[in-house]
């Protein structure tokens, strides 16, 4: 059994890069993923005039896959940066993982 987990992270386009060099500083992870997210909520008070005319958020969506301790580490250390900002998080088990093709 693979007990890996995956860390999903939504944040703020506008603090994309603070989350991208605290990634590439973490020596417990590989590698990540990173996406552009459109964020729908109940809660528009956060959103800028134009996110409130367009209906959604402006987001990142960062993936990472670890063992649950590595993102108990990575939680912490996101919500010391997080500041005022809302930042949402899931965790999901990951049932297989691996590599495809041939290596160069």
């Amino acid at each position: 059994m693979n007990d890996a987990q995956i860390l999903v992270l939504l944040v703020p386009a506008a603090r994309r890069d603070e989350v991208v060099d605290l990634l590439m500083a973490c020596d417990h992870i590989e590698g990540f993923t990173r996406l552009r997210a459109a964020g729908f909520s109940r809660e528009h008070s956060r959103f800028s005039l134009r996110e409130a005319v367009q209906g959604y958020e402006d987001q990142e969506r960062f993936e990472v896959v670890c063992p649950p301790p590595v993102i108990d580490e990575l939680l912490d250390s996101i919500n010391a940066i997080a500041g005022r900002d809302h930042f949402f998080y899931w965790v999901q088990p990951v049932l297989r993982q691996g590599r495809l093709g041939m290596p160069t």
